[in-house]
C-alpha cells in the first residue's frame, strides 16, 4: 500500500471538510438572520404559525398536494390587507418567487432555515424538532 499518498489524500480530504465546515457555518449564520427577519414580518402582521419548507398541523397544511419545500406557509386564515398572510411576509422579506395558495407562498428558501415555528409570548421557537417531527 502507497501509506504517503493515502496520508496526502486524507490530509486533503480533512483540509476540504474544515473549509467546507466554515463556509457552511457562515451560511448558517446568515441563513439564521434571514430566518428571523422573515419571523419578525410575520410578528408585524400577527402571525403566530409559519412553516418554512414542511408540511404540519400547526400551520393546516398537511394535507397539502404538492410538495412543501420552496414555499412558505401560515395558517389559511392569517390575512393581511385582504390577501393571504403567507404573500405579504414572503414579499416584504425578499424571498417571493411565484405564485401562492391561501396560506401558501412559493419562496426563494436557499436562504432560510426549513422548519415549523411558532411565535409563544412573543418568542418564536422551531416546534417542529421539539414535537418530534423532524420530518
Amino acid at each position: 500500500m502507497d501509506f504517503e499518498s493515502k496520508a496526502k489524500s486524507l490530509a486533503y480530504q480533512v483540509e476540504r471538510a474544515q473549509s467546507d465546515l466554515k463556509a457552511l457555518a457562515v451560511k448558517l449564520r446568515r441563513s439564521a438572520a434571514k430566518t428571523e427577519e422573515l419571523l419578525a414580518i410575520a410578528s408585524e402582521v400577527g402571525v403566530t404559525a409559519l412553516s418554512i419548507g414542511k408540511k404540519h398541523p400547526l400551520v393546516g397544511n398537511e394535507n397539502w398536494s404538492f410538495g412543501a419545500s420552496g414555499s412558505i406557509f401560515t395558517p389559511k386564515e392569517d390575512q393581511h390587507d385582504g390577501w393571504p398572510a403567507a404573500w405579504h411576509i414572503a414579499k416584504k422579506a425578499g424571498v417571493s418567487a411565484g405564485a401562492g395558495n391561501s396560506g401558501q407562498h412559493q419562496a426563494d428558501t436557499s436562504n432560510l432555515i426549513d422548519g415549523v415555528y411558532e411565535c409563544r409570548d412573543g418568542v418564536w421557537a422551531r416546534v417542529d424538532l421539539i414535537d418530534g417531527d423532524r420530518a
